[in-house]
Formats: C-alpha cells, structure tokens, sequence
C-alpha cells in the first residue's frame, strides 16, 4: 500500500473517533486535544493511529474533562508500551526488532540507530544503514533529516531497550587519570558483543602492537608496578622514563586492545581517545587503529560519530587516520 494510501486511512480513521466522541461530549475543545494527542504518539503512522483510536472509544467513558491529554498518554502506556511484547502491538513491534537484531551488522545498525535517537534527527545520507532503517518503519525520513516515525516507537526502542542489545553503550562512568585526576570524565568501557569472525583476524592484527608494549628490550621505559592491594589498581600512577615521558594510560590502551580485538569500536574509541600525544602508547594505538580502520571502517566512523556527541574534549588518536578530532 502506498503512503497516500496510509495517510487516508488514517485521516479516514481520525475522522471516525471524531465524530464517535462527540456524540459522547459535547465539548470541541477536548475533542481537539484528544485528536492532537493521538497524532503526537503515533506521528501518523496508520498501525499505530488505528490501534490507539480503538482504545479510546473503548475507555472514552473514562475520559474526565480537563484530563483527555493525560488519559490518552496513560492509555498508550498501559496498552501500548508497557509490556508491549504481550499486547496488542506486539507482532507489529516485533518486525521491526527483528529488522534491526537480525541485519548483518546489527552493531553498526543499532548504533545508528542512537545517533538518531539521541539528538532527535540526523542528515539523511542514503547510506545502507539508514535504508535499513526506513525499510523498517522505525525512522521516516522528513526535510533531508531522519527522525524516529513517532512517539510510540521511539519508548518501546529506547536507550533502555539500546542497553540490553549492546551492554555498555549507554552509560556514561568517571574514570580517574594519572595526569587529570577528577577534572577528566570518560564514557564507560564497558565491553558489548562482537561477530566472532572478527576476533581471529583482529587478534593476528593485534599481536605485532602486544610486542611493542610488553617485551622489556623493546622499550626503555618502565611500566609502573603497583602494589597487588592498590585501590586504583586499574588506573596505575605515571611512571617517568629518563627522558622524562611518562608512561601513561596503560590501562587505557591495554583495555582498548580488548575491546578492539573483539569488535567493540565504541569502547576502544573511548579508551584511544583519552591517551595522550606524549604517552608511550599513543603511537601504537594510532597504528594499531589505521589496521582496524582499514577493515572496518563504516563500523569505526559509525563509533567515532556517536562518541562525537558523548564527550567535547578532542580525540589526537584520530587526526591523522581519519581526519578529525572529536570536538
């Protein structure tokens, strides 16, 4: 069915409940509110606009005067989105989740999925992700810009939901630097799945960049060693090289390794992102970062984009292999 078609049957079916409602209330104005109510939860998507249209005839003689606007958003609540893999939505709500958990890259998919979510709208580009996306119902593309299609979908696909999906990727944490100590907040590195195919060719990328920081004639500068009951053990103090570069964000790097060898591009960008031009191990996450780059790289812009709109402070790991500092 076209969309001209979808939008007059939904205007066919706004019509209904309005002339339904005032042969109950008397009152243009509720009536009004009501009917504007229904279009700013379903955006006039017609599943959607039909399916709250037949909840409230059925509730219409709960509606109190002066209370329409409240009523109707509990009623989406209560039908609609709560539990809405149990109610009368669900099979609809179901297509698209399976349109985004079962596409092939459905990390890169989910994440930009958020970038949407997030801000509220981004530029259409015509992408292979974002046809997915509008392919799905989820988005609708409006003035050059895609924005999530309604109200509706947009509590049922939420950051709560995004979280389940990809553990990590919507909390933000604190992690204490050597060198910045509380002034530097960072995302949360929390780790989230990868395809497993990726884990055997990036772990044979990886093991060249290992050496470089672990064997002990390879470099002159000592790593710190903490004591085994230290409290900041995951964040070890700077230790001074003698010519006077201090080895910093071990952790970080050491980390980012891991959620690079696994696929998790958000994680590593956040670990990359915080080692400094005069650390020891910026130099190795910058190559090892052009090998990923190489290979994934729609995965990686995708990652870089969403940790654009997380932090303000710059990313030096990314000037020169992509171009751009985060900022």
């Amino acid at each position: 069915m076209s969309s001209e078609n979808y939008q007059a049957q939904t205007s066919a079916v706004l019509a209904d409940l309005k002339t339904e409602l005032f042969s109950q209330m008397s009152d243009v104005d509720a009536v009004s509110d009501i009917l504007e109510k229904i279009r700013e939860w379903t955006g006039g998507e017609f599943f959607m606009t039909n399916l709250l249209c037949h909840y409230i005839v059925k509730y219409s003689p709960q509606i109190v005067e002066g209370k329409e606007a409240a009523i109707v958003d509990r009623i989406v609540h209560q039908k609609i989105v709560d539990d809405w893999e149990n109610n009368a939505a669900a099979a609809h709500l179901k297509e698209i989740r399976d349109a985004l958990l079962n596409y092939e890259r459905k990390d890169a998919l989910l994440l930009l999925y958020m970038q949407i979510l997030q801000p509220g709208a981004i530029s259409v580009d015509n992408s292979r992700g974002q046809k997915t996306l509008l392919q799905s119902g989820l988005v609708v593309a409006k003035n050059g810009k895609l924005k999530v299609a309604n109200a509706i979908y947009a509590d049922v696909f939420d950051f709560a939901w995004l979280e389940q999906q990809l553990p990590g990727i919507t909390r933000p944490v604190s992690i204490v630097s050597p060198t910045l100590a509380a002034e530097q907040s960072v995302p949360s590195a929390s780790l989230y799945p990868k395809v497993a195919a990726a884990v055997l060719g990036l772990a044979v990328l990886a093991a060249a960049v290992f050496a470089y920081v672990r064997e002990p004639e390879s470099s002159a500068i000592a790593t710190p060693n903490l004591p085994p009951d230290s409290p900041v053990a995951s964040q070890p103090a700077a230790a001074p090289s003698p010519d006077g570069i201090y080895v910093q964000y071990k952790v970080l790097f050491d980390k980012g390794m891991e959620h690079g060898q696994n696929g998790r591009w958000l994680p590593m960008l956040r670990d990359f992102c915080s080692i400094s031009k005069s650390s020891t191990y910026f130099a190795p996450a910058e190559r090892q970062l052009a090998q990923w780059v190489s290979l994934y790289p729609e995965d990686i812009e995708l990652a870089l984009d969403t940790a654009m709109l997380e932090k303000d402070d710059a990313c030096p790991v990314t000037e020169t292999i992509l171009g751009t500092a985060v900022n």
